[in-house]
């Protein structure tokens, strides 16, 4: 199985320091959450670890070999990325989206084999999208191509997939099904996936390992009962959570919070 890792890893915006020093082991064949306030590096730890953004200092491992040094096909055979907001050109399929999925795979001139088409048929079965395959994906709701983008990343064939932020503009009913295909994904076919979640109670509930970040530095990592924590969660949000267990996960909750304010004294001495 891939391994995913970052050693030391250094990522700045002109003078501003983003991330510093931060190493990183990626669990195989789980699912990773990485959970932050806005600000505090996550998305760019996550485009890191895909090689979409550089690091000015120590590097980013895949099965050994530093990732700046493998071509780009190498590293999408193993691994899919699913942006924020991807865009599709207009007009354009389910079926033809997902076929970009085994472009790391093709030879020559790019022509669809009988494998291509065999793993682009199982990735849209896959995702629950198969009936849509000859649709336009600007016709599909926001649920029903967030599918179709997994699809497609399906189709690499990769043993890892990092997704940033999957749920964004999605209401409840479909963060839930698009949550629930990636735990399937992971239980049932293996695949180490690592994403950014923003809501506490989804990473808790879904992730087997949980990152917690603050500007740019890991406050705490472990499984959700480690990390999903009054302690931490103050030391991450600078919130006060009341925490309980689930009763049909067994998983913490986070059941309501407070901001954490300065008391009079130390905002007089900060002034």
């Amino acid at each position: 199985m891939a391994k995913l890792l970052t050693d030391q890893v250094g990522i700045a915006y002109g003078d501003h320091h983003v991330i510093r020093d931060l190493s990183l082991d990626i669990p195989e064949n789980k699912i990773t959450t990485i959970i932050g306030p806005n600000g505090c590096g996550k998305s760019t730890l996550l485009k890191a670890l895909a090689r979409i953004h550089n690091v000015q200092t120590g590097g980013v491992y895949l099965d050994g070999k530093a990732i700046k040094r493998e071509s780009t096909k190498t590293i999408a055979k193993k691994m899919g990325v699913l942006p924020q907001t991807p865009e599709a050109p207009q007009g354009l399929t389910v079926s033809e989206l997902v076929s970009y999925g085994r472009f790391p795979h093709q030879k020559g001139f790019g022509k669809l084999t009988k494998k291509d088409k065999e793993v682009i048929q199982w990735a849209l079965k896959m995702t629950g999208v198969e009936e849509y395959k000859y649709r336009s994906i600007d016709s599909l709701s926001g649920g029903q191509r967030q599918r179709v983008w997994i699809a497609m990343a399906l189709a690499q064939e990769t043993e890892i997939l990092i997704l940033d932020e999957p749920t964004t503009y999605l209401d409840l009913a479909h963060q839930l099904e698009i949550l629930e295909l990636l735990e399937e994904l992971n239980r049932s076919e293996k695949r180490t996936i690592v994403m950014v979640l923003h809501d506490l109670n989804h990473a808790a509930r879904f992730a087997d390992y949980i990152v917690a970040l603050h500007q740019g530095d890991i406050v705490q990592e472990g499984t959700p009962e480690e990390v999903i924590k009054s302690e931490v969660l103050s030391k991450v949000f600078q919130i006060d959570a009341t925490i309980v267990q689930d009763p049909r996960t067994d998983r913490p909750v986070c059941l309501t919070y407070d901001l954490l304010h300065s008391t009079p004294s130390k905002m007089k001495m900060e002034a």
